[in-house]
């Protein structure tokens, strides 16, 4: 084993190191010990399908907006080999409150879907997703999220609020099927889709649905795909973490095969209960966080560094967060108070990032698709530990120090071990070559 290198995130400043001394040892010399020990097992968990964040039209208008160089500096730190690497990544099916206002693909009352187009995302969510397509090395992965069915077809004859006709369960599905369709048209793929965004009643658009309700448009939904040329794989929930099992449980139990895997949010609090819980009674089904973020001067939940080792850890297979490129402000967004952080955001023609850029940068760059993670053991309460096999062989090591208190750790992996100081409030990753 030979330690490659070593980054540590500090105050918002990512700093490349010398890496400690190796050391080998006998196993018999371990015997006993282990109070001051971070262990790295040679045991695989779950693969790593990658990271991203969401086309909104939100972002798309801000790209629009760049310069040819703003546009080229934001795929590089986006998509690119040096940036980000977002490879896993989330559309919106019509309008979502990060667009620039309700909209949806055909006219009112269009009960055949002879009106369907897509022209309003040809205007600048579509060229987004194409440029950033080119500019990602190895492709991205695309799932889509509807936020509302049109108004005519709910009970609110609203895009806010109100549930979905029962008559126009399969006419939803067939909308969102050809959404699909005429995306492919134009070479963007869509592999899989949530039956709905945080099912629920809310200020911007969205729809309510018992358990019952969202099951059996599911089963419906997974009747019209069945049909495609190609497979679209179903993840259910799309919701917070907090009350996912109680959801999800029920979806599997009746559809089985048809849903993919559940998809979770992060508002509502840890809750990695819940994730331990899907995987124990589902270790076929996906885990996939399809959207967290910051509001702009109002921070919604936790650090992404620990949200993104915690989630990785309980079994998650992607983490996407939300917006990818947001104005100043955090928008543009309509019905809601408040516009959310994005990576990087729009300064006039060119962009810059957030403080949580390198939170995620530290993953994102290095964890390749197809990753695994490992088991660890840990003796330390304050810290945070993560530890992954990328396709190559080479071990990835996170250590995050969340305390006040700097710590003495004994790294150990096999028969090698090293020492370094865990220091309060760093983030730390070493590169292995195994």
């Amino acid at each position: 084993m030979k330690l490659l290198e070593k980054y540590v995130w500090c105050d918002g400043t990512l700093t490349k190191l010398a890496p400690e001394m190796l050391i080998a040892e006998e196993d018999e010399t371990r015997l006993g010990r282990g109070q001051d020990r971070i262990d790295i097992l040679d045991l695989e968990k779950q693969e790593i399908f990658g990271f991203g964040g969401a086309f909104t039209e939100a972002s798309a208008v801000n790209y629009m907006k760049l310069s040819p160089d703003g546009k080229r500096r934001a795929l590089e730190m986006l998509f690119g080999a040096e940036g980000l690497r977002y490879d896993f990544c989330r559309v919106c099916i019509h309008s979502s409150d990060f667009s620039e206002e309700e909209y949806i693909y055909t006219e009112e009352g269009d009960f055949t879907l002879s009106t369907f187009s897509i022209d309003r995302d040809r205007k600048a969510v579509i060229p987004f997703i194409k440029d950033a397509l080119a500019a990602a090395p190895g492709g991205i992965t695309l799932f889509a999220s509807p936020w509302s069915p049109p108004g005519y077809m709910k009970t609110s004859n609203s895009m806010k609020g109100g549930r979905l006709l029962p008559e126009c369960y399969r006419l939803w599905a067939e909308y969102i099927l050809r959404f699909i369709e005429e995306y492919e048209k134009e070479g963007i793929i869509i592999s899989a889709v949530t039956a709905q965004n945080e099912p629920g009643s809310h200020r911007w658009e969205s729809c309510e649905w018992t358990d019952r309700e969202l099951i059996e448009f599911t089963r419906v939904l997974s009747e019209v795909l069945s049909g495609y040329s190609r497979k679209i794989r179903i993840i259910c929930w799309d919701y917070n973490r907090g009350g996912m099992f109680d959801h999800a449980s029920k979806v599997y139990r009746e559809l089985g095969d048809r849903v993919w895997g559940a998809g979770f949010h992060w508002y509502n609090g840890v809750h990695t209960g819940e994730l331990e819980a899907m995987h124990a009674a589902f270790p076929d089904m996906v885990l996939i966080e399809t959207e967290f973020c910051h509001g702009i001067s109002a921070r919604m939940y936790g650090k992404y560094r620990s949200e993104i080792m915690t989630v990785l850890g309980s079994h998650t297979n992607a983490v996407v967060e939300w917006n990818l490129l947001l104005d100043e402000g955090g928008g543009p967004y309509h019905s809601r108070d408040i516009g959310c952080c994005s990576p990087i955001y729009r300064t006039d023609a060119d962009v810059a990032p957030r403080g949580t850029y390198l939170q995620s940068f530290i993953f994102s760059h290095f964890i390749k698709p197809g990753a695994r993670v490992l088991y660890t053991s840990s003796a330390f309460k304050s810290l945070m530990t993560l530890a992954v096999r990328n396709p190559d062989g080479r071990i990835l090591i996170y250590t995050y120090n969340d305390s006040v208190r700097d710590e003495k750790v004994t790294y150990c992996f096999g028969r090698y071990r090293w020492s370094a100081e865990a220091v309060a409030g760093n983030l730390t990753l070493y590169i292995a070559e195994p």
